[in-house]
């Protein structure tokens, strides 16, 4: 979108938002916008989610975040897709949202990363053999910091990893202390080794 956050006007008792924002190793955190909220990226997405949501026709092949529209073809048919692409700009234009056309990449087939996953034509998740190498390589988390990144990491791939949440509940329970103690280490080397 173009200037897409100042395309917006809010009311003036709106309060405090949170948005999705990168983190070490390519995951995602929430962070509260401290410059207020008529930049917030969460609205941004809620109003798009919204005006897009209207048409019957794109459910099931758009994908929203922030300020990007992903819009797929699903049923490998160009003229269908063609249409998509027009119902999608008419929902836009009709909002009076002015969309970056030279940002734009069109006929993206394959290859393409959302999110740090693939998003395939069959509407499944795959995330990136990289991600999944990155988590694999860190270290112990002996702080609870590092249990932080760990959970966020997992939480990204969770689809993909069976009984990942029942892992993470050790880590999750450390992540409640101001630090770890020796006891505390040792006790997540069980559950670090089963994840």
């Amino acid at each position: 979108m173009a200037s897409f956050f100042t395309q917006l006007r809010l009311a003036t008792d709106v309060a405090d938002f949170w948005v999705y924002d990168g983190a070490h190793y390519g995951k995602l955190r929430t962070q509260r916008m401290v410059q207020g909220n008529s930049k917030s990226p969460a609205i941004a997405q809620a109003f798009l989610t919204f005006i897009l949501g209207a048409a019957e026709s794109l459910c099931g092949k758009l994908l929203v975040y922030i300020d990007n529209v992903y819009l797929k073809d699903m049923a490998g048919d160009e003229v269908v897709h063609i249409m998509d692409v027009g119902v999608m700009l008419h929902c836009l234009a009709a909002a009076n949202i002015t969309v970056n056309m030279q940002k734009s990449l069109w006929c993206a087939t394959s290859g393409m990363e959302v999110l740090g996953h693939a998003w395939s034509i069959d509407c499944s998740w795959v995330p990136f053999d990289h991600c999944i190498a990155t988590l694999q390589g860190m270290d112990f988390p002996a702080m609870v910091s590092s249990i932080r990144h760990l959970c966020s990491g997992i939480n990204s791939i969770s689809e993909h990893i069976p009984w990942s949440q029942a892992l993470l509940v050790p880590f999750y329970e450390a992540m409640g202390k101001v630090r770890l103690t020796k006891v505390d280490q040792d006790a997540l080397c069980q559950p670090w080794a089963a994840l």
